[in-house]
């Protein structure tokens, strides 16, 4: 098993996280970009015209 740590700290190892991190997220992104276009218009251009991050007030 300290192989395995051994592997992590390395460079090669920081290397290889960040590309899973990156891979992971590019397709997450490709994902929810192929189930929006699934959606009929109507739902697309709501969401398109609302902002992403917007904050609600509580009553």
């Amino acid at each position: 098993m300290s192989e395995v740590w051994a592997f992590v700290a390395s460079p090669w190892g920081l290397l290889a996280y960040a590309a899973f991190w990156a891979f992971k997220l590019t397709l997450g992104m490709w994902a929810l970009r192929r189930a929006t276009a699934l959606l009929p218009v109507r739902v697309r251009s709501r969401l398109a015209e609302r902002p992403l991050m917007r904050r609600r007030r509580l009553p």
